[in-house]
């Protein structure tokens, strides 16, 4: 027994002994930059790393029928499962199956990442999303706010909308090549998986089951009672029958963009004022910029990003507010380079301030993730710009040598002058918006002018009706209000429709719209909406879009328009087309702000391999009638830029 225990021991000591010294070997190998390893738990340690997601683009929750008003209330959730930003340019969404389908594909726009972890919502209708969560979906695909981006219809994939079809339909993600990425179906539809998910009832939504599972079956999703924008399920995978309801959810997600629950069309942000070159205080110290909410209710700023850089991650600047910050209705909010500068000028201090020089008055944030310098505006060329939480630009400027926010810039102010925004609500993303404020005014938002009648500066004989037609009546100059849809192509004739001239038959690009303005005055159509259906915009007029008394503008579908077109103004679809429908459709004409103009509508004469335009010219009544058919066309299909009979509008002026 002795003997025995003898041995027991020693084999115990040596075993200890042994573990000792790899203990204090691994000790010092710690201090020497290593880590400190047991043996004895070195199943547990160094801990496992975690598996990185692969960075892709998935939908993950759509609501195909809602309890609102259809196609208004619809949505889409695209989600980033990945643990890295994804590049979303030449990224597509939309319910065309197939490419050339009547039905609907949209373009998110280019150098848009989406970061790891993050979703973003896709509505039909931002007033309607916003109606149902109290907060603005990150696009929309029919115009109803003005600060929600539109996403750019795809005609070359699917030249309708996007209207998800309750019985049965589908959902696809196109890459930068065309290739489907992603894709849901239900109903009566089997085009991404059979079985397909089952027909919603109304008002629940498709969610998948878990965010980053993917195996292109039913298997991945569940049906939500409730719709859970935003919120995605990133659990560790775990085997759910699929009869099992999904429990409540924890949001792992915080919304992207995070925006104060503002009704939409009552938000309206604007850059309002600028100091770039200051006579007093020195360089950048003297320097400040106003920002002014022209809209209806109190926006909160926190997070906002204010700037001249950009580009990301590039070596200008960019700061960001910190929480608390608000901006009541018709108020402003000033921010200096220095608070004691611009105390000593205008006598008041700013509401903040870049680098700290009064401890009365908050500092701005250095915003270091977004640009790496300081905030330094270049008197000969820059550009201010306002960001939003989700990294969308919500407005710009740029002057001087710099074209960035739109051109023309506006010309360098020189010093002491700041740039002004007249008037204070106007933004039509032009040049126009601005003007030299030669006693700069922070905190002051100036009224807009008085309308007064402006003079024709043509001759009134060049609007001599033909005998037989009525008298025009001077309509009021430069609101838009005498501006007349004159002649509509929404069926080219295969053999013999070349409107455009470029020598070739397109049906979507010999399409066109001719607008005459019928009034005494002017008209800047810089900025203005022309959208055809349910507010899908076709084209937005680009800057110095000055359509003169008597003068005429068509816009084309597309191609390379050739020939004088009557010395009338001649603009290509800004979308790549203008999608009209031969059996009907709508056009509306709005403002910059979203106000309608005038509207126009037309059935079943539009599809006789024809135009349809008003007989006589400008003053006849709708509804148009086939041109052939008109009197004085001889028969001809169409007349883009001229009267009906071929003769001329007035030449269009500078």
């Amino acid at each position: 027994m002795k003997s025995r225990f003898s041995l027991i021991f020693r084999v115990w000591a040596y075993g200890m002994a042994v573990i000792v010294a790899l203990s204090v070997f691994t000790l010092a190998s710690s201090q020497s930059g290593g880590l400190i390893f047991f043996p004895w738990v070195s199943y547990r340690y160094p801990p496992p790393t975690p598996t990185p997601r692969p960075t892709r683009l998935l939908i993950t929750e759509f609501l195909a029928d809602p309890a609102g008003i259809e196609p208004d209330h619809e949505w889409v959730e695209v989600y980033n499962p990945g643990t890295m930003g994804f590049d979303l340019t030449g990224y597509k969404l939309g319910d065309a199956e197939t490419s050339g389908k009547s039905e609907g594909m949209y373009r998110f726009p280019g150098g848009l990442i989406l970061g790891p972890e993050k979703a973003l919502i896709i509505a039909n209708k931002a007033t309607a999303f916003f109606n149902d969560f109290g907060v603005n979906p990150d696009f929309e695909l029919r115009e109803s706010d003005g600060q929600v981006p539109n996403l750019e219809k795809y005609s070359a994939w699917g030249a309708r909308d996007i209207e998800l079809v309750n019985s049965g339909d589908e959902i696809l993600l196109l890459d930068a090549s065309d290739q489907i990425v992603d894709k849901v179906s239900w109903g009566s539809s089997s085009f991404a998986f059979s079985p397909a998910l089952a027909r919603p009832p109304e008002g629940a939504s498709w969610g998948r089951r878990l965010a980053y599972v993917d195996t292109d079956t039913a298997e991945d999703w569940i049906l939500q009672d409730r719709p859970d924008p935003w919120n995605a399920d990133l659990s560790t995978p775990t085997p759910v029958p699929t009869n099992t309801p999904r429990p409540s959810l924890t949001p792992t997600l915080t919304p992207t963009p995070t925006r104060t629950p503002t009704p939409t069309g009552l938000f309206k942000l604007l850059i309002s004022e600028v100091l770039a070159y200051p006579a007093v205080g020195g360089e950048p110290e003297g320097e400040w910029i106003e920002l002014y909410n022209a809209g209806e209710w109190t926006v909160c700023l926190e997070g906002l990003r204010i700037g001249d850089e950009e580009t990301r991650g590039a070596g200008e600047g960019m700061v960001r507010y910190p929480a608390g910050e608000c901006i009541p209705p018709d108020g402003t909010s000033l921010v200096a380079v220095r608070a004691d500068v611009f105390d000593a000028t205008y006598g008041f201090s700013p509401h903040y301030e870049i680098i700290d020089s009064d401890p009365q008055v908050p500092d701005l944030i250095k915003d270091t993730s977004w640009a790496s310098g300081n905030l330094s505006l270049s008197n000969s060329g820059d550009e201010v710009l306002l960001i939003g939480l989700d990294g969308m630009l919500l407005d710009s400027l740029s002057w001087g040598s710099s074209e960035w926010a739109f051109s023309p810039a506006i010309p360098a102010p020189g010093q002491g002058v700041s740039l002004e925004r007249y008037p204070g609500e106007q933004d039509t993303d032009c040049a126009l918006d601005w003007r030299r404020q030669d006693a700069p005014s922070p905190g002051e938002i100036p009224d807009p002018p008085t309308p007064t009648p402006t003079a024709s500066p043509l001759d009134t004989a060049t609007l001599t009706p033909s005998p037989g037609t009525p008298t025009l009546t001077p309509l009021a100059t430069g609101d838009g209000s005498a501006l007349v849809l004159n002649e509509i192509h929404a069926d080219p004739d295969a053999a013999l429709g070349d409107a455009n001239g470029d020598g070739q038959v397109d049906p979507s690009e010999d399409e066109f719209i001719e607008i005459v303005n019928a009034g005494a005055g002017p008209v800047n159509l810089s900025g203005w909406r022309l959208e055809v259906g349910f507010n899908l915009l076709v084209h937005r007029f680009p800057a110095d879009s000055w359509l003169q008394p008597g003068v005429a503008m068509v816009i084309f579908g597309g191609g390379e328009p050739e020939g004088t077109f009557g010395g009338s103004l001649v603009q290509n679809a800004s979308t790549g087309g203008l999608n009209l429908m031969n059996t009907g459709d709508i056009l509306t004409l709005k403002r910059p702000d979203g106000t309608v103009v005038l509207t126009l509508s037309y059935g079943l004469e539009a599809g006789n391999n024809e135009s349809i335009t008003r007989s006589p010219d400008i003053t006849g009544s709708e509804p148009l009638v086939r041109h052939s058919q008109a009197v004085g066309s001889a028969g001809s299909l169409f007349s883009p830029g001229t009267r009906l009979d071929g003769t001329l509008f007035p030449v269009a002026g500078p």
